[in-house]
């Protein structure tokens, strides 16, 4: 006796699958942990607990956000927690259709061979996923058998996120927001190496940027004991940020900070954030700029109190290009980018900050209405 599910009772299936009695799901795993499923929240709420996507990644009918790495082997496995009060365990199933697409474009990534008579304890694995960075879903249909002979079928349906990346996702994607991988994955889609990844995330962000002139964002600083601003501390407040109508919009703080986000979603391991001057020198204009174009606007020389960028042993800033021309700052030599950025120092000249060197921006999902007045966070 077989009994026929068909997509129309997605729903009935789904309750199905969460009830008290008989339930089961496929789980989605690695042989190698440091492939992935790496740890997702969703950027929608703080505290970070209760933000977090459900792990190990769960598939019935549409599955739950996952993360892997380029290139690997991902395991299925059955999982039940209790029998179904009529038929008992499931013992034997099987996965049919499966097939990567890009959610992108549609297009077939990757098809894998079915997989039929498992028993319920035996895992399948497959692979492997694309080399590249790759906004998917996996489709797949599954069928499974009961103790009492009872077999269900045509379980159609989708992992509809499948995030794949270079490498586990950095601090302060640690986990990665998937409000962020939805970018992330998109703008550096079809890279497959650290660079490429960084160059294209940098000019995505410019294209698609809008600089809204310099006035306050989506950041907030910290200050010490004695109410002086602290240098190598400031909260990002990407929930709100992301949010935004004009979106990306805000300061170069919130595109350094973002550019941070958006790499290190990927794997990319540049996380660090530096300013020209200390926040104690910036109560007023202290350099012009040469030509310059910030993100949305026209070529322009500015005057401005500071300038925050993204910093490892390069400079990464998609806030804006250089020059009359518009030359992208993508891996640029330190010295390079200081002098092509500035004209002239009006007033304290350029002081590399925190003294330390860098830092790595908190985050935080708060809603825009919450977020503290400017331009503190304590």
């Amino acid at each position: 006796m077989k009994r026929r599910v068909t997509i129309v009772a997605c729903v009935f299936l789904l309750t199905l699958a969460n009830c008290s009695f008989g339930a089961w799901w496929i789980e989605l795993s690695s042989t190698n942990p440091s492939d992935g499923p790496f740890p997702l929240r969703w950027g929608n709420q703080e505290p970070i607990d209760a933000d977090r996507v459900p792990f190990l990644p769960r598939w019935l009918i549409n599955g739950d956000p996952c993360c892997f790495k380029t290139g690997v082997t991902v395991r299925l496995s059955l999982r039940q927690d209790a029998p179904d009060p009529i038929h008992g365990w499931v013992v034997e199933w099987g996965v049919g259709y499966l097939t990567l697409y890009s959610r992108v474009t549609g297009q077939v990534l990757r098809t894998y061979p079915d997989a039929y008579f498992l028993t319920a304890n035996q895992p399948y694995d497959f692979g492997p996923l694309v080399e590249w960075i790759e906004y998917a879903q996996l489709g797949m249909a599954v069928y499974v058998v009961y103790e009492s002979g009872w077999v269900e079928e045509d379980y159609h349906g989708f992992v509809d996120e499948m995030f794949i990346v270079l490498d586990a996702p950095k601090s302060p994607m640690d986990p990665a927001w998937v409000s962020v991988l939805r970018i992330s994955c998109q703008w550096a889609r079809g890279e497959s190496t650290s660079g490429g990844a960084a160059i294209s995330l940098t000019q995505k962000l410019w294209e698609n940027g809008n600089y809204n002139g310099g006035y306050p964002g989506y950041i907030r600083y910290f200050r010490d004991p004695n109410g002086l601003p602290v240098d190598d501390r400031e909260i990002f407040y990407l929930k709100a940020f992301l949010n935004h109508p004009w979106f990306p919009y805000g300061q170069c703080n919130d595109f350094a900070d973002f550019l941070i986000c958006l790499m290190t979603s990927v794997g990319v391991p540049i996380d660090k954030a530096r300013r020209t001057h200390q926040l104690l020198l910036t109560d007023d204009t202290n350099f012009r700029t040469n030509w310059i174009t910030p993100a949305g606007q026209s070529p322009t020389k500015a005057e401005w109190t500071y300038h925050q960028f993204v910093f490892t042993d390069q400079v990464w800033d998609g806030c804006l290009t250089l020059g009359e021309y518009g030359n992208f700052i993508i891996g640029m030599e330190f010295n390079g980018y200081k002098t092509g950025l500035v004209e002239v120092i009006l007033r304290y000249d350029w002081q590399s900050t925190p003294p330390s060197g860098w830092f790595i921006p908190e985050i935080s999902a708060v809603p825009a209405d919450q977020i503290p007045p400017w331009p503190w966070a304590n």
